[in-house]
């Protein structure tokens, strides 16, 4: 055989020893942020609730059982983020459409002002679907509890009461 075939042979070799050796695993592992079980190394998963959406429906944690999903906080007469942060969700909705395994979650942090029926007419304006795109509401408490210590959307401390408020620029999934 010629110098030439051996040497094209060899660096052929190498090249598969070389990509088989960088896939046994995976090139680094993602860090885990917030509380995590140190046995099992899980983090946590977003707490209990139950709330109501644009529908008047009881929404659950359980309604997300199985499935990925998008949450923010956000509230209706906001004038800043909030109606940005709601057109790009709506991009969001719109390339997952006709998946049923991805869903969209939006916790009103205004919840005295929005009622069912002002988020029906806020998920009408951005196109929303029910049972797809859920805009929520209820307890004042509950929801900034969850901002922040079930979906680590915002590091301020607060206890949920008449001067509390929330106001984030922040996606989260879940799932």
């Amino acid at each position: 055989m010629p110098l030439l075939e051996w040497v094209i042979i060899l660096f052929l070799l190498g090249l598969s020893l070389l990509w088989t050796s960088c896939n046994d695993g995976p090139l680094r592992t993602l860090p885990i942020y917030g509380p995590t079980n140190e046995e099992t190394k899980a983090s946590h998963h977003v707490q209990p609730f139950s709330l109501i959406d644009q529908d008047g429906d009881t929404i659950t944690n359980h309604t997300f059982d199985g499935k990925i999903y998008v949450a923010d906080f956000f509230f209706t007469t906001c004038r800043s983020i909030c109606p940005v942060m709601s057109t790009q969700m709506e991009r969001v909705a719109e390339k997952y459409a006709n998946n049923p395994n991805v869903l969209i979650i939006s916790h009103s942090v205004n919840p005295e002002y929005d009622t069912p029926a002002v988020l029906k007419e806020y998920a009408d304006m951005h196109h929303a679907v029910s049972g797809k795109w859920f805009f929520v509401t209820g307890d004042k408490k509950q929801i900034y509890d969850l901002a922040r210590t079930s979906y680590l959307s915002i590091a301020s401390k607060g206890d949920g009461g008449p001067d509390d408020f929330i106001h984030t620029q922040n996606f989260c999934i879940g799932g």
